[in-house]
């Protein structure tokens, strides 16, 4: 009996062991879809972020909350269109999964839907005002440096790449 006992633990452990390694591949491959690196260009989220500092981005993110910094869409991604003399942002559809031919911003969030819209974003819009469903406000740390909310307006949630997790160690400056 004792070998008996010994084999079913050496066919478990190999089991396990082997169930183990599938799913820690199934992770890994999970993880790589959702996982993207962005490099910073520009200035706008200064002191917080700097030029050329790398972000490790999560891009299904949890639902956002006030604080949160964002990658998303550059609403001016395709060029600069005027209608009756107001300019319109987005003027393709939202980036699909794995399409990365577009210009993306950091920004930090500053209102979410049913909020009210805060002193910091207000410019294009009113201070007070309730930021509808589907929409939010970001603003760049560094305002003098940022193109944000207080130009463009409310932002579509579905503009949104991802939720910055970490900044990585910046690229080494030539």
């Amino acid at each position: 009996m004792p070998g008996r006992r010994r084999t079913a633990v050496r066919l478990g452990l190999g089991t396990l062991l082997g169930l183990g390694t599938l799913l820690g591949l199934v992770a890994a491959r999970t993880a790589g879809r959702r996982l993207a690196t962005v490099t910073v260009a520009g200035h706008s989220m200064e002191p917080t972020l700097s030029d050329q500092d790398r972000l490790l981005t999560w891009r299904s993110p949890r639902p956002l909350r006030l604080g949160d910094l964002v990658v998303l869409e550059s609403p001016y991604d395709a060029g600069v269109a005027v209608v009756d003399g107001v300019t319109v942002p987005w003027q393709r559809p939202p980036a699909g999964p794995g399409e990365t031919d577009r210009r993306w911003i950091v920004k930090r969030v500053v209102a979410l839907p049913g909020d009210r819209v805060p002193e910091v974003a207000a410019g294009k819009l009113r201070d007070g005002e309730l930021v509808p469903a589907g929409r939010l406000l970001v603003v760049g740390d560094n305002p003098g440096e940022s193109y944000d909310s207080r130009q463009i307006g409310y932002i579509p949630a579905e503009r949104v790449f991802g939720l910055v997790l970490r900044r990585l160690r910046a690229r080494a400056r030539t």
